[in-house]
């Protein structure tokens, strides 16, 4: 039963000392039930967003909402051409989303986070789209697949080739890729509700809104 596991969780947890446990709920799990009389004493949630992929690549672009397909179009025109990458495009991966994360004030995901990737996730597992203008990488996005499900991860484009929309054309050979491919579920992941601007741009990428709660116990 969901229920007991979840309370012997928490009591492993506090057993070996722990200062907290939390537990993240499933989007696709609607029995809040489960939660009811476990003492949880903070608990926060964010906005999953995840697209239903339609069976069919026909059938992708009708999803989405303006501006999307003029973006696409725009990148297209713009002759934004688009490789499947994997280790050859960790390094621009990683330094594009440095500059961009450094651009806003963000915090960057570390190399070595980058790096282990390829030691620790089965080829298969993940890849990195890559867009080009006139040979150069301008645009970068890297993806994680698992079952059904293809996780949107780290998406990076360099400044200057911003209004090509490369990254657009990306997304959407990638979600195409992922139809063909019998995927069903293309994950945005979690977005906060102040988050306006992020939660419009997946949403205009056919998301739907499947929110997900942080429940925590704090033992010390």
């Amino acid at each position: 039963e969901k229920k007991s596991l979840i309370a012997e969780f928490y009591k492993i947890a506090q057993n070996d000392d722990a200062l907290s446990a939390t537990i993240i709920s499933n989007p696709f799990d609607d029995d809040k039930s489960i939660w009811d009389g476990l003492k949880i004493v903070s608990s926060d949630y964010r906005i999953g967003q995840i697209t239903q992929l339609p069976q069919k690549p026909d059938d992708l672009m009708e999803l989405f909402d303006s501006p999307r397909p003029r973006n696409i179009r725009k990148a297209i025109k713009e002759g934004i051409e688009v490789v499947v990458c994997h280790e050859e495009a960790i390094d621009f991966l990683y330094e594009t989303h440095k500059e961009n994360m450094s651009s806003i004030g963000g915090l960057a995901k570390d190399k070595s986070f980058f790096d282990a990737i390829p030691k620790y996730i089965p080829r298969d597992k993940w890849r990195i789209y890559v867009a080009k203008h006139n040979g150069k990488s301008i645009s970068a996005l890297l993806l994680f697949k698992h079952k059904l499900t293809v996780e949107y991860f780290t998406p990076a484009t360099t400044h200057d080739y911003r209004n090509f929309q490369p990254s657009a054309l990306l997304i959407y050979n990638a979600m195409l890729a992922a139809v063909s491919e019998g995927f069903r579920y293309w994950n945005w992941g979690g977005t906060w509700e102040s988050q306006t601007g992020v939660y419009d741009f997946k949403k205009k990428w056919g998301a739907q809104d499947m929110r997900y709660e942080y429940f925590t116990q704090i033992f010390q």
